[in-house]
């Protein structure tokens, strides 16, 4: 293996110019590179940190004739490539949901029948029901108030 090379291939990948970039991105001291030049290896845990941090191929920094990356990102340039990738556009990202979004999404899931109310948290709402027995309750946090019936409070957590 040619050290020489293969530095320069780390260094395609990862990005770094200096012996300080590139230890900040292997998470290792900055003398650790000339001790590694001194015996003309590149450190296994250089190669599983390459791996883990930028998808690189630990036999294409060891000089094969092999892809660069094990992973693929397409967003990524591949060090030596003379041309850019054809890359597919993004997707334009949806608009967040409306309040109405929302609230015309939860009636048509709960159906006719049922009226939904939005109200700010905290407030004290008072309801008068059409019907003088309710069968169940559906809504948290909120006051029900009829001429007839009340809910109980909740003990407090």
């Amino acid at each position: 293996m040619d050290f020489n090379a293969a530095m320069t291939r780390i260094q395609a990948i990862t990005g770094c110019r200096t012996q300080c970039e590139l230890a900040a991105t292997l998470g290792i001291r900055q003398s650790s590179i000339p001790d590694a030049k001194r015996r003309e290896a590149i450190p296994d845990s250089w190669l599983v940190t390459l791996f883990l941090r930028h998808g690189a191929n630990p036999a294409y920094i060891t000089g094969a004739p092999v892809h660069p990356y094990l992973v693929e990102d397409m967003r990524r340039e591949i060090p030596g490539e003379c041309t850019p990738r054809f890359r597919a556009p993004l997707p334009e990202p949806k608009p967040e949901p409306t309040a109405g979004d929302l609230l015309a999404a939860l009636q048509k899931h709960v159906g006719p029948g049922y009226g939904i109310m939005v109200v700010p948290a905290g407030a004290t709402v008072a309801v008068k029901l059409s019907e003088p027995e309710p069968k169940a309750w559906a809504m948290d946090d909120l006051e029900f108030v009829s001429p007839v019936h009340a809910l109980p409070q909740r003990p407090a957590a």
